[in-house]
């Protein structure tokens, strides 16, 4: 066979087209053309799934709109008014508690799904307030290192309170402002109760020996204790406030009782006496029948 024909071929220029493409754009002989292979099933499933889903506002605010609304159900004391949510959820309730399994599988994943999303919650609280508590007092020093006042409002880290399982509390109220406010009314009733048991162990007129326990000492002692410990009196403090109010005179003991009570917002209690315990009150406490 004549070898011209051939050679003439392969010298020819190369025809670059339709299923033709430049030799140097052409995969090596031997090489994969997709070196990493096809994307598995799930690979590709999750790429998807992290593409946020548009959200139809329309249907949203309609649906939010029926699960709202007002239907009747059927209640202990006959037919009750609940919302829609509220029902279907109940039904789907009783679907479970008879034995429908896809209704217990439905309900008990809804159940953890939300106990998982309420602890997370409830976790970050903790930790948002903890690092709040933590920043407070190095706040709080460096303003007083400057001779700068400290707001009153300013939530106190002694007045978080950190229940298990629950979200952080605030003792005395909702807010710094609230709380505040409550906290000097205990104060001051503690204040006024302590100059009341003065008032009514004078109003007694007995033997010292056989002085009782009046509601008003008891009282005094509650709020002390119920108060944050920077607010509180100690037992020496306690105690010498007690006394201190013991050395007034009777006209200046019932003054500073008038204004104390009118100062809490109970004018109306000025001239009470409160009642007295049994004299077995604490030994009665200690061994309950």
């Amino acid at each position: 066979m004549d070898k011209k024909p051939r050679e003439q071929l392969i010298l020819r220029p190369y025809e670059v087209g339709y299923g033709k493409p430049p030799a140097q754009g052409q995969f090596a002989k031997g090489r994969s053309g997709n070196p990493n292979g096809r994307p598995k099933k799930k690979e590709a499933s999750e790429k998807r799934s992290t593409k946020p889903s548009p959200v139809d506002v329309a249907t949203r605010d309609l649906v939010l709109r029926f699960a709202d609304r007002q239907v009747s159900a059927r209640g202990g004391d006959g037919d009750v008014k609940v919302t829609a949510e509220e029902a279907v959820l109940h039904s789907l309730l009783s679907s479970a508690v008879k034995g429908n399994s896809n209704a217990q599988k439905s309900f008990l994943d809804r159940v953890e799904r939300f106990r998982a999303a309420l602890s997370a919650e409830i976790a970050a609280d903790h930790e948002a307030w903890r690092d709040y508590a933590e920043r407070y007092l190095k706040l709080v020093e460096s303003m007083r290192r400057a001779g700068k006042t400290v707001p009153d409002d300013w939530i106190h880290p002694e007045d978080l309170v950190f229940p298990e399982g629950q979200h952080v509390m605030l003792r005395g109220g909702a807010d710094g402002a609230e709380a505040k406010r409550n906290r000097d009314y205990i104060v001051g009733l503690r204040d006024v109760y302590m100059l009341q048991a003065v008032m009514d162990e004078r109003r007694f007129g007995g033997p010292l020996a056989r002085m009782p326990l009046f509601l008003s000492n008891v009282l005094a002692a509650l709020m002390n204790s119920n108060l944050p410990k920077r607010l509180q009196l100690d037992d020496a403090q306690y105690f010498l406030r007690h006394m201190k109010n013991s050395g007034l005179r009777t006209p200046e003991l019932r003054r500073r009782l008038k204004e104390a009570w009118i100062s809490v917002g109970h004018p109306a209690w000025v001239n009470i006496t409160t009642p007295t315990f049994r004299e077995d009150a604490l030994a009665r406490l200690r061994s309950p029948e």
